[in-house]
């Protein structure tokens, strides 16, 4: 068996059938985890998050570990591993040991490899990929670079699939930490949102009355009309390695919009009634993701049994009327 006979045997079977891989066009390489970290790979961030906050915030870790897990799986089995036995925090408790295992060792290239597609975009191997930049170490890969991803994981792929908009702020904040070149930018009632590619990591949207704007303004240190205006605010973040904003003014104006604190200031006037009215935005976010997220699980069912058909159709109903809502 030559060297990339026995490379691509270290690859599951399941990504050689998915994406056909062919050994000859592999280049194996090794190099640091970290740069495998990119804006459209959202979930790479959720696992950092719960590596770094697992000892002193462990429910909040695991919430947003397991709320990005459910949008891949959403029957807690693993893709190509569907025999192996467990569930959500059984896989848990296997990335713990992972985690632990790298914290005190390397990467070891002759048990597996991680598998890249066009443009080092990973494949395989998210949660060794986190673990092993969060602790600075190098990664083995298997790249092949005519392999074009069937998916993007960006934000906006975790929100279809039910990943609640405060899990995905605290995400999107973790991923300042990891990205270099990151640019904040805050598009103003009346102006146009620009085209974004795959460098945009993140983007919210606010619904702002004339009140609102004035102390959002005054939060950021603009000045704001006299009379005031209302409308929608855009806060996007992209990678922008020509960018001259510094780290810090990012960070800021991200807290703004992406913290319940930051909001606070602002958000419907800012101050009481912006905590009155809070609860019913978080029960609305609540319904909304899990609606997704159950539109996401039907469609995973195989619709072969009458009971299967019975709640699929009527969660496509369902999921009509909550959009004309």
């Amino acid at each position: 068996m030559g060297p990339k006979d026995r490379y691509l045997s270290l690859i599951h079977p399941y990504w050689i059938r998915k994406y056909a891989l062919d050994r000859q066009s592999g280049v194996v390489e090794r190099l640091p985890a970290r740069r495998l970290l990119v804006p459209d790979h959202f979930d790479l961030f959720a696992r950092l998050f719960y590596i770094r906050n697992r000892k002193n915030h462990r429910f909040l870790a695991t919430k947003v570990y397991l709320e990005s897990l459910r949008c891949f799986t959403p029957f807690g089995k693993e893709w190509g591993q569907e025999d192996v036995k467990g569930r959500f925090f059984a896989r848990l408790r296997r990335f713990d040991e992972m985690i632990d295992h790298f914290s005190r060792e390397g990467f070891d290239n002759s048990v597996s490899l991680v598998v890249l597609g066009k443009d080092n975009y990973l494949l395989d191997g998210s949660h060794r990929v986190a673990a092993l930049a969060f602790y600075g170490k190098d990664v083995t890969v298997c790249r092949f670079d005519t392999v074009e991803p069937d998916i993007f994981c960006s934000y906006t792929f975790f929100l279809e699939r039910g990943m609640p908009r405060s899990v995905a702020d605290r995400v999107a904040l973790e991923a300042l930490d990891w990205l270099d070149g990151i640019q904040a930018r805050i598009v103003w009632p009346g102006e146009a949102v620009p085209e974004t590619g795959r460098e945009l990591l993140y983007r919210r949207d606010f619904r702002l009355g004339r009140r609102a704007y004035r102390l959002l303004r005054a939060r950021l240190g603009l000045s704001a009309p006299e009379k005031g205006t209302s409308g929608t605010v855009c806060f996007l973040l992209s990678q922008d390695s020509t960018g001259t904003q510094d780290p810090e003014t990012v960070r800021r104006q991200a807290e703004c919009f992406l913290t319940r604190p930051g909001r606070s200031r602002w958000l419907c006037g800012g101050g009481p009634a912006f905590w009155a009215t809070e609860p019913f935005r978080l029960l609305t976010e609540r319904i909304r993701a899990d609606f997704a997220y159950l539109r996401f699980f039907f469609s995973q069912l195989d619709n072969s049994t009458p009971l299967q058909r019975f709640w699929t159709r009527f969660y496509r109903l369902v999921s009509r009327l909550w959009k004309r809502g």
